[in-house]
């Protein structure tokens, strides 16, 4: 049966909860892009990059760098972490050795804090650290730290566990407790015997991996190497015989949370993430609160070794040691130790403040132990997940794939050759389309041309036959038909040529009298008198008069009588 390790940094339980959960990640996924299929041993591979050589006169093993003109041996280790970086430089002249640490906090607006890798405070940092210890052209070992970073455990009979990583890397882009991304990974084999085997995958978030590689690359430095820092912190306490004779559990704290793993025998066994606490549970408590469940992991794991885990290896503050203590319950068993720190630092001079928090540890480790040749075939390394161009041989490329280039370049010349010609056809079809169209449009202009010109023709024909009035004869013929003693105030003639004609007399005969003239004149027909009054003035009595009549029209020529007859059915519209 397969022996998984249990990861529930996905999706973990509520705050304030005690049941430890071990239950498969595959419950607490959501659907998200799937990965490659095959994993890579070294991360940073698995991104196509390939890992600085620690020393570039000599085979890419992990040796030191060594400076030929001053006799200066230097190792550089560095962790990064979403609270910060730590780095420790390890330097040997002569019988002097010298150990130099610092760690640089992130400010709590940065983007590392909050998952986001892209902005400068990483580069930042980098160029302060190799511009203040002259770091240019130095090869340095990373140790990843936080939540960006995991790494899973499977064991079990070869064929179950292969079957069991191909899983997990479907599974991998997955891992939305790591944050949002697309994610990497890498493996590392342990075999138990002929049949069983125990593969070590690390998964990192591969915007922190191209991240630190890029301001690595800023600084003027090498990325020789890049891992999950629980992997260096299970090898330091191995180093030591911390963890020789029985599997023995450790506690990380990054930002607030709490992160335990189980080392045994520099490996780790487990990286298990609880749930987020709330702010009034100890560390000591959590511990405590997963400790059953741990002890029966290990048990599963390893039947003959001692599944106690009675010693919890701490990295923290002096004050966090106290207050861990005091949280720790009476009756429990666990006995607190702190990391072997001045086994780490001694013979060394050491120059910088030394803190107990797992960058500085894992830093110090990096700096100690990255040449150890077990080392550098087991541990997973991030750098294999990278992106770089690689050197192409073109000469045997050349010799396997001409006869594909040959026939494809002839294809594409053939395709560019009708791509030409069909255009050519399109471009020749929109012109005949156009020419067309042109066409129909100027005979339709000609003949609509035709008609205007006959109509035009009509209507002279017609306004040369349209009788003239000359209305002055029609003034003249009204004033001359007044009797004596009479006279006109107003003639108005309106459109439909009736006369109205208004004026005034001495005697009432003389109204009467002007009436008959106007009907005798030929001129005016329908003639009658609208209306009378009679007035009175200093010369005597006047009687005004309105009469209307309608004006005779004159006789047509027979030339627009002809027009007439040959326009019955109306002008030509066009």
């Amino acid at each position: 049966m397969v022996r998984t390790v249990p990861w529930i940094c996905c999706l973990p339980e509520p705050w304030g909860t005690s049941r430890a959960h071990f239950t498969s990640p595959s419950n607490r996924e959501v659907k998200h892009a799937t990965m490659a299929s095959k994993l890579q041993s070294d991360l940073l591979k698995a991104a196509d990059r390939e890992p600085a050589t620690v020393e570039r006169r000599q085979s890419p093993r992990r040796r030191v760098r060594r400076d030929r003109r001053k006799g200066v041996s230097r190792t550089v280790g560095m962790d990064v972490s979403p609270s910060g970086i730590a780095i420790a430089v390890v330097e040997k002249s002569g019988g002097e050795s010298k150990l130099i640490v610092e760690r640089i906090a992130f400010p709590a607006d940065s983007g590392p804090r909050h998952g986001d890798w892209s902005d400068n405070t990483l580069t930042g940092a980098l160029n302060q650290l190799a511009s203040k210890y002259n770091l240019g052209g130095q090869a340095v070992t990373v140790g990843l730290g936080g939540n960006p970073c995991v790494t899973r455990v499977v064991a079990g009979d070869n064929e179950e566990v292969d079957n069991e990583i191909r899983e997990l890397t479907h599974r991998t882009q997955r891992y939305i407790g790591m944050g949002l991304g697309n994610k990497v990974s890498c493996q590392s084999t342990h075999r138990i015997d002929a049949k069983r085997k125990r593969v070590c995958v690390t998964i990192a978030i591969r915007q922190m991996v191209d991240a630190i590689a890029a301001a690595v690359q800023s600084a003027g430095m090498r990325l020789a190497h890049l891992e999950h820092s629980m992997l260096v912190l299970c090898r330091i306490l191995h180093a030591y015989e911390k963890d020789s004779q029985e599997p023995v559990l450790f506690m990380v704290e990054e930002l607030g949370r709490v992160d335990l793993g189980i080392s045994y025998q520099g490996r780790l066994l487990l990286d298990y993430r609880p749930a987020i606490p709330e702010a009034s549970v100890t560390h000591g408590s959590i511990v405590q609160r997963h400790l059953k469940c741990l002890r029966r992991y290990i048990h599963a794991q390893l039947p003959t070794a001692s599944a106690d885990l009675s010693t919890l290896f701490v990295t923290q503050r002096h004050s966090d040691h106290e207050s861990l203590d005091q949280s720790l319950d009476e009756p429990s068993i666990l006995r607190r130790q702190r990391f072997p720190m001045e086994e780490l630092c001694e013979g060394f001079q050491v120059q910088g403040e030394i803190s107990e928090d797992s960058g500085t540890i894992a830093a110090i480790g990096l700096a100690r132990l990255n040449n150890d040749a077990r080392f550098a075939e087991e541990s997973n390394d991030l750098v294999s997940t990278l992106r770089t161009g690689r050197r192409v041989q073109w000469i045997p490329l050349i010799q396997y794939t001409w006869p594909i280039t040959l026939a494809a370049s002839i294809a594409l010349a053939l395709f560019l050759m009708g791509q030409h010609t069909r255009r050519l056809a399109l471009r020749t079809e929109a012109q005949i389309e156009t020419l067309t169209l042109q066409n129909a449009q100027g005979n339709q202009i000609r003949l609509t041309l035709q008609r205007r010109m006959q109509r035009a023709e009509q209507v002279d024909a017609l306004a040369a036959g349209i009788p003239t009035r000359d209305w002055a004869d029609v003034f003249l013929k009204a004033g001359r038909s007044l009797p004596q003693g009479s006279w006109l105030e107003s003639v108005r003639i309106e459109n439909d040529e009736t006369v109205r004609i208004s004026g005034a007399s001495y005697s009432g005969e003389a109204v009467y009298t002007y009436i008959d003239r106007l009907k005798q004149s030929g001129m005016f027909s329908h003639v009658a008198l609208e209306s009378t009054s009679a007035t009175r003035n200093s010369v005597g009595a006047q009687y005004r008069f309105q009469v209307s009549a309608i004006v005779q029209p004159r006789q047509q020529p027979e030339s627009s009588i002809r027009v007439a007859s040959t326009t019955d059915g109306g002008l030509d519209r066009g």
